[in-house]
């Protein structure tokens, strides 16, 4: 169950699941659980379709899950466990990389109902000093108010072709052109 979800999650930044087809199977889930992945799910689409725009985004996804520790308590389970994925770039160039892959702990807590488990919730357990995984929403949700980009410059700086920051050009209807640059460290967009 921990397999397929978070695999729904990668392919919906994918070139297929940005357009809401899923090769991943559908998981059971509480009502809000459901309702967290919509919207979760929503931003990711939105996201795979920029990044589609700008460098052709991912062609699809892998993910595996390794089980770290497990509890029972009455009707409640909980999962710890840890996301290896790769997304798979459309196109790779000769010697650039096929994909780009990341590894993220999760908490995983499952309900027990009368028709079996269901998936209650996921907090994935990401340090605020390190790039998140663009499956992560706390990163998605700056990159998905962004609603055209239109030019990306970087990486700027960085030892050894490390990026320290990405500049994004955008197109806002309200707001004009706006130029902002993206922190890989901090996840997060500032105007320059």
């Amino acid at each position: 169950m921990a397999d397929a979800y978070l695999q729904r999650r990668a392919d919906a930044v994918t070139t297929d699941g940005s357009r809401g087809r899923f090769a991943s199977t559908p998981v059971p889930m509480t009502e809000a659980a459901a309702e967290n992945l919509a919207g979760d799910l929503t931003a990711l689409q939105h996201t795979g379709r920029a990044l589609e725009k700008v460098n052709g985004g991912y062609g699809r996804a892998d993910v595996s899950v390794t089980p770290v520790e497990s509890s029972v308590s009455g009707d409640t389970a909980t999962l710890v466990a840890t996301e290896d994925a790769r997304l798979y770039y459309p196109n790779p160039q000769e010697g650039t990389p096929a994909y780009e892959e990341y590894s993220s702990p999760h908490t995983l807590t499952f309900t027990r109902s009368a028709e079996g488990w269901r998936l209650a919730g996921d907090q994935a357990q990401t340090e605020t000093s390190s790039l998140r995984p663009i499956t992560q929403i706390a990163q998605i949700a700056q990159i998905a108010q962004i609603p055209s980009i239109t030019q990306i410059t970087g990486p700027i700086g960085g030892r050894g072709g490390t990026p320290v920051a990405v500049v994004v050009t955008t197109t806002n209807a309200v707001m004009g052109q706006q130029t902002k640059q993206l922190d890989p460290y901090q996840g997060r967009f500032t105007l320059v």
